[in-house]
């Protein structure tokens, strides 16, 4: 409960001390530090003087009636997180008329409870006029000794960071892939499809293996714009880089299961998977940069009781806020500080699901019919709390949320049921974003909706549906311009198609239509052909994974690293390279295989307008790239020729070694007397026949 006192005469504003908690977070214990806790009679005094803080920059000058209350709020505030004072382990030294110096010394029952309140609560503001500063006690003895005189420190060696954005100055401007298999985590250039899309090495662990370290332990992960690689470690996530991927930076979480990098790259989350609400080190923020940990959260399960399901929270598109859905609400938190946007959560009744815009600080969530409320489907600007646009709807049994990459476009797709609930439809109500007002479209369908894809960049989408699962068809629409569409407008309709998923190039235009996994059918289309350029088949296939230039694309049976499930799909394991019209370009098999991953690129720094010159102008560049990868194509296999000459060569000086040897023991075994004739006449031939019973059946007498 909060401290009730008058807190006047004191120069501190209650009402902040009571928000303080909300903002205190465990901080992360130094692990590379054993200690081993003595008590009692002969306990070293060293080893009692390191759960010693001293907290300065308090109040001063507090007379003595009133030293009871400022030490119950240094309490509330200096063990609420990080763990308890010992008995009367809380002193406020004072001057000769018993009023307060401005410090304080706080004893508490272990060293780690110590080393977290330094950590976490040193800088920790007391009001708006005083910012605590917390060190250990053994620091007074370096501050007394410290000399009066200035003396320059020595600077430390410059190491320069290794050059993340290194692998962008491929001169073929090739991309990377990353596979997990087995004990082995390897990283490839892909070549383009002219020349199959061989594979060469770029790393492989190979340093980490010769000093007898481990690269990677479990999964991996690419940053969003590819410029680290963070490995899983029991002990917490390892950030590599650089053309020879050096180990950028460690963030110690024990146990860590999921990590979430911010879209810039300049944050990091992680979590250890407990959900119980008790942790209070389940979900750590991290400055990606400097390593630094801003704050740590507790999880607590869904609304709805069951399990927390990750991302549990999302970023805003430009990394200023992260988010997290809570009942009937969204708590919004400022990436620089951890801290609850306003001190308090966003009211959102009965919210059932929401999404950043990827373009814009913009929430959109859906809320379904409640306390005779409708269901309703809001846009809402977190940082000034106001609802850009919202739309009430009614007979709701689900809604989807899909936003278009760019962010021109928002599609809620709403399931919905007639009055009398025995029939339901689908309404796809889009919202475009870039019109004044957000004005919003409706698309009505009564079929079965199986899927739902906008197309990057573009302002057309593809719908799966039909009448039940077994007899789908696919459409494809036009949004129309972005800024002054007028209606949405049905290009062409495939019928009869038993697929599943729609799986756009990054580029557009091109899209894979894929089955289930035991069928492994996919075809390769041409949205603006309307054309299908191939039709294969990739059995037990549970992913498909487009090269970030939708060049080529790659389909893919993996395993879980853990868990029964796993042997499911151990004999198929590996994956097919394609290019973006179905051409087979490679294929592998790989045993234990669990993870293929293409290298993301940061977006491009082009406008639309430029993007279009180049796209107009690339018949000039044409020539000129075909002849360097014919160059390219000639020269691997110049070199592949000549491994399999040099193959050929070491064969046949092999063949002439044994022959030598062959004739030289022929020559000792003519000398002995045991050469058997070379002649056919010299033998008997003798051929003979023999039987084998393979079945008897016997008839019964009639």
């Amino acid at each position: 409960m909060p401290i009730d006192f008058d807190y006047s005469n004191l120069d501190v504003d209650l009402d902040e001390l009571d928000l303080l908690e909300e903002y205190i977070s465990d901080g992360d214990v130094d692990t590379d530090r054993v200690f081993e806790e003595e008590e009692g009679e002969g306990a070293d005094l060293k080893k009692n003087f390191d759960k010693v803080v001293v907290v300065d920059n308090l109040p001063k000058g507090v007379p003595q009636e009133k030293h009871e209350k400022l030490q119950a709020v240094i309490r509330k505030l200096f063990t609420s997180k990080v763990g308890d004072l010992q008995e009367d382990g809380l002193f406020l030294p004072a001057d000769g008329d018993n009023k307060t110096l401005g410090f304080a010394f706080l004893a508490y029952k272990t060293v780690d409870s110590a080393l977290q309140a330094i950590k976490v609560l040193d800088g920790i503001k007391l009001d708006s006029k005083h910012t605590c500063k917390v060190f250990p006690y053994t620091d007074l003895e370096k501050f007394a000794t410290w000399p009066e005189e200035y003396q320059e420190p020595e600077l430390p060696e410059y190491k320069p960071m290794p050059n993340v954005n290194e692998w962008l100055m491929h001169p073929a401007v090739r991309d990377q892939y990353l596979l997990r298999h087995g004990n082995n985590t390897e990283i490839y250039w892909c070549e383009n499809a002219v020349m199959k899309a061989q594979a060469t090495l770029a790393y492989d662990g190979e340093r980490e293996r010769q000093n007898g370290k481990i690269w990677c332990e479990m999964y991996t992960a690419w940053s969003p714009q590819g410029s680290y690689l963070a490995t899983f470690h029991r002990q917490g996530i390892v950030l590599w880089g650089g053309d020879e991927f050096q180990r950028i930076r460690r963030f110690a979480h024990p146990g860590v299961q999921h990590i979430l990098f911010s879209p810039n790259e300049k944050y990091l989350l992680t979590w250890n998977g407990v959900d119980d609400n008790m942790n209070a080190r389940a979900l750590i923020l991290w400055d990606l940069r400097t390593g630094r940990e801003i704050k740590c959260f507790k999880v607590d399960k869904q609304p709805d009781g069951e399990p927390a399901v990750w991302p549990v929270m999302k970023w805003s598109p430009d990394d200023q806020f992260f988010a997290r859905q809570i009942r009937d609400g969204i708590s919004v938190f400022d990436s620089s500080t951890g801290r609850l946007l306003e001190k308090k959560p966003i009211k959102a009744k009965s919210i059932r699901e929401f999404y950043w815009s990827p373009s814009d600080n913009i929430i959109a969530y859906w809320a379904p019919e409640a306390d005779n409320f409708p269901a309703r489907v809001v846009l809402l600007d977190p940082e000034t709390r106001e609802e850009r646009r919202s739309k009430n709807l009614f007979n709701v049994r689900e809604v989807k949320l899909h936003w278009q990459n760019s962010g021109d476009f928002l599609c809620a797709q709403v399931l919905r049921h007639t009055k009398s609930g025995k029939t339901t439809f689908t309404n796809f109500e889009i919202f475009r974003m870039r019109d004044a007002n957000i004005p919003n479209e409706i698309l009505t369908m009564k079929d079965m909706v199986e899927h739902f894809s906008w197309e990057p960049s573009r302002e057309r989408f593809g719908i799966i549906h039909g009448e039940n699962q077994h007899r789908l068809g696919i459409s494809f629409y036009s949004a129309g311009s972005v800024e002054g569409g007028k209606s949405i407008e049905l290009l062409y309709n495939l019928p009869n198609k038993a697929f599943n998923n729609l799986h756009w190039s990054p580029a557009g235009n091109n899209v894979i239509f894929a089955g289930s996994a035991i069928s492994g059918e996919i075809e390769f289309w041409d949205v603006d052909e309307e054309v299908m350029t191939a039709a294969e088949e990739h059995f037990m296939c549970n992913e498909i994974s487009w090269d970030p230039s939708g060049r080529m694309v790659a389909t893919i049976v993996t395993q879980p690293m853990f868990g029964s499930v796993a042997m499911k799909y151990q004999l198929e394991n590996g994956y097919n390279m394609w290019s973006f019209q179905g051409d087979s370009l490679r294929k592998e098999k790989m045993e234990h295989f669990y993870q293929f991953l293409w290298r993301p690129r940061p977006k491009s720094l082009l406008d639309e307008s430029e993007k279009q010159k180049v796209e107009r102008s690339l018949k000039n560049y044409m020539a000129r790239y075909t002849k360097e990868d014919e160059v390219r194509r000639k020269r691997l296999e110049a070199s592949a020729n000549k491994e399999k000459i040099s193959a050929l060569q070491e064969f046949r000086d092999l063949c002439a070694e044994r022959h030598e040897i062959f004739v030289q023991q022929q020559q000792e075994r003519e000398r002995l007397g045991l050469v058997v004739p070379d002649n056919d006449e010299e033998f008997d031939v003798m051929d003979t026949e023999e039987e084998v019973l393979v079945s008897e059946k016997v008839e019964p007498y009639p």
